[in-house]
């Protein structure tokens, strides 16, 4: 396993009653999460899917995207965030150019349940594959580019600087799933053993509004563009 992966599962064992992830349409503690991402890796295991592999995860801001990060690394695989949300052709496009094997939408949440995986956790090296983030295509067709378990531990070694885990209440997420920075923090705050609360659609473009939702949740970390916190202060 990676480093990143053993981190995540010494804070499940660390604090299972500790709340994992908050969504708008529920929620996970970190027992949980282990939980349902055992059945993920069940699941995926069942449709063929093994060390190396690529899959879609093709849904909204749920908590069940949580469960097929840790699903999928499990098994080995390499998840691609995607959306429910984008045009047909356009998931189409990124199943076909990553060679996923399995696309996961709502439908094929739907379907998860019953044997939970209890094989060993394959291992992976800080070479491997961990997750494949595509471009927005504003240029051409969109470009998947390739973060590695080593790539991506080092950024969150530098994110513990910024924002220390023993520091962190509450992280609000407004960023995209699909964006880089979004991956890479949910995927820090699970390692760290911290909380994410994912803010919902509409909070995400209104500053009153997410003004609101940190109070509410007693959030004392978000990510935000420089350029919108004059306006958030105000």
């Amino acid at each position: 396993m990676s480093f990143l992966f053993d981190s995540i599962m010494d804070q499940i064992e660390a604090r299972p009653e500790k709340l994992a992830v908050w969504t708008e349409s529920g929620s996970f503690t970190f027992r949980e999460l282990y939980d349902y991402s055992a059945k993920v890796a069940g699941s995926l295991k069942r449709d063929g899917i093994s060390k190396g592999d690529v899959i879609t995860i093709e849904l909204p801001r749920c908590r069940e995207y949580f469960g097929f990060i840790l699903g999928s690394w499990m098994l080995g695989a390499v998840f691609v965030p995607s959306d429910n949300s984008y045009p047909d052709d356009r998931k189409a496009y990124i199943a076909g150019d990553s060679k996923a094997k399995v696309r996961v939408t709502p439908e094929y949440v739907a379907k998860v349940g019953g044997t939970a995986y209890t094989g060993e956790f394959v291992r992976t090296s800080e070479d491997d594959i961990a997750f494949i983030v595509y471009t927005s295509g504003s240029t051409g067709r969109p470009k998947g580019v390739v973060h590695d378990f080593r790539s991506i531990g080092e950024y969150i070694e530098r994110l513990k600087i910024v924002a220390p885990p023993d520091e962190i209440l509450g992280f609000a997420n407004p960023a995209a799933f699909t964006f880089v920075v979004g991956v890479t923090n949910n995927i820090y705050l699970l390692a760290a053993g911290c909380t994410s609360y994912i803010v919902p659609a509409d909070v995400r473009v209104n500053l009153n509004k997410l003004s609101e939702f940190l109070a509410e949740h007693n959030v004392t970390h978000t990510f935000m563009a420089p350029a919108m916190l004059p306006y958030f202060r105000q």
